[in-house]
């Protein structure tokens, strides 16, 4: 079974405690096991909304709502195109939602042996 890719640009995503509809731009990579999210800062979205920094675990629970892809299975990706910066997102889960999540910074080479690693 191949990788399934999934563009959702924009993804329209609300912060409960915010009520702030914020926006970024995903793609995803669907495999067997696992799946590859990478969420992108979009420009549209910095005067107005959240950034994705704010909405990994919102974001991965939805997902998981739409696609059935599990939070914890994820391998999410976070890019701000202003700064030039990666970052990389691990889940800590209980049933299927997202309780907390570690944030660390990644390089751009790190994040292209990430890419090539899941596609095989």
């Amino acid at each position: 079974m191949g990788i399934r890719h999934t563009a959702i640009k924009p993804m329209t995503w609300v912060a409960p405690e915010f009520s702030v509809a914020s926006k970024c731009d995903l793609d995803i990579f669907a495999g067997p096991d696992a799946t590859l999210v990478m969420a992108s800062e979009r420009e549209d979205n910095r005067d107005s909304g959240l950034p994705i920094t704010e909405g990994p675990g919102i974001i991965a629970m939805t997902l998981h709502r739409w696609y059935g892809y599990e939070p914890e299975s994820m391998i999410w990706i976070e890019y701000d195109p202003v700064e030039g910066a990666y970052a990389r997102v691990k889940f800590v889960c209980e049933n299927h939602r997202v309780t907390e999540w570690v944030r660390t910074s990644c390089s751009p080479a790190e994040v292209e042996a990430i890419e090539a690693d899941f596609r095989g």
